[in-house]
């Protein structure tokens, strides 16, 4: 069986995540139901399996002496493929982890593979000169000649092309154990589009799309999704603890538009000028200001203010994570402030595509 057989010819590994309905893998998900998100391994994640928790060659130890109680190979198959169970398995159980058939893998095959990754996914795209995915673990003709080296643990030069099959190539069905959850990032930094765990922790960040625009929050869907402590709408950088059913995430935006100043007790149309009062009196001075003409959902106003001009930084009125609202746009200043500089600015919620 072939790799495109398993999982269609477009299901372009990892850039594409889905499979093709008429592979196996998406006939065997359709028949299972439930959203099971059952596929062929990452090449980590054969080799975890392989080792069972050892370091050594071979998942039985260092030497190739006892390979026959373990593997099917020349020497013992007769030259043919042979039921699954007829040797010894490793020690969690999985039987053929070496010899009898290669198994394909997911990933493109690399010469570097996944050595310098933690949780690896293997190549992004294939090595034009191959384009081949991983096999690994040897087969029923892999013989003493090479010294048994296809059924090492580690061994990892064993590739074929995805539209080629033989023979002595099988593979094993790896399934993600707890309720699949998918997660949807609208306007994120974050590779998604398969199935999790219920539980699992990913990291998102939000895409900056150069507009000028600053990120306000993460809108979740279904409203009120149990995401769990490690998450927090208004961080652009979070984690998501996914929940058992399927959750969306959306990035919102805003763009702050500064309101200029005009001269107090008026209302004024934009302009490129600081708010100056008057020498404070007893009565104070009221602020007004007309709303910005832009695109987007107008949620309320920001109030800054300085005491000169040569101050560096502004001072926030409105409390952090607090606006003013849309109406009425004004703001009294009491009497006696130092304060005589005033900046407002609109903010202006845009739903980033």
């Amino acid at each position: 069986m072939t790799y495109n057989d398993i999982r269609g010819a477009s299901s372009n590994w990892p850039g594409v995540r889905t499979v093709e309905p008429s592979s196996f893998m998406g006939l065997l998900r359709a028949k299972a139901g439930g959203g099971h998100a059952f596929d062929l391994p990452t090449e980590a994640q054969w080799e975890y399996a392989c080792r069972a928790g050892t370091t050594t060659a071979y998942h039985w130890g260092d030497s190739n002496g006892a390979i026959s109680t373990y593997a099917w190979t020349i020497a013992n198959s007769g030259n043919n493929t042979r039921a699954v169970g007829g040797r010894t398995a490793n020690a969690w159980g999985f039987y053929d982890m070496a010899g009898n058939v290669n198994e394909w893998c997911l990933d493109w095959y690399a010469s570097s593979g996944y050595l310098d990754s933690l949780d690896p996914e293997g190549a992004p795209i294939s090595i034009p000169s191959w384009n081949a995915r991983v096999r690994r673990g040897g087969n029923y003709l892999t013989s003493s000649l090479s010294d048994y080296e296809a059924c090492r643990s580690g061994a990892r030069n064993n590739f074929l092309p995805p539209a080629n099959g033989d023979g002595g190539t099988g593979f094993r069905v790896a399934w993600t154990v707890g309720a699949a959850a998918a997660l949807t990032v609208n306007g994120g930094l974050v590779n998604t589009g398969g199935a999790y765990m219920a539980g699992t922790a990913l990291a998102i960040a939000p895409a900056d799309p150069g507009d000028g625009s600053v990120f306000l929050r993460w809108e979740v869907s279904p409203p009120g999704a149990a995401l769990g402590s490690g998450f927090h709408a208004s961080d652009p950088c979070t984690v998501v603890p996914l929940p058992a059913g399927g959750v969306t995430l959306t990035q919102v935006r805003h763009t702050p538009l500064v309101i200029p100043d005009a001269p107090p007790d008026v209302s004024y149309e934009p302009a490129p000028i600081i708010t100056q009062t008057p020498a404070l009196n007893s009565g104070g001075v009221t602020l007004t200001w007309a709303p910005p003409d832009a695109d987007g959902t107008l949620i309320g106003y920001i109030l800054e203010a300085k005491e000169t001009l040569a101050d560096e930084s502004w001072e926030r009125l409105t409390p952090v994570d607090e606006r003013l609202p849309p109406t009425p746009r004004a703001h009294t200043v009491p009497p006696g402030s130092p304060l005589r500089f005033f900046r407002v600015t609109a903010v202006v919620e845009i739903i980033a595509e």
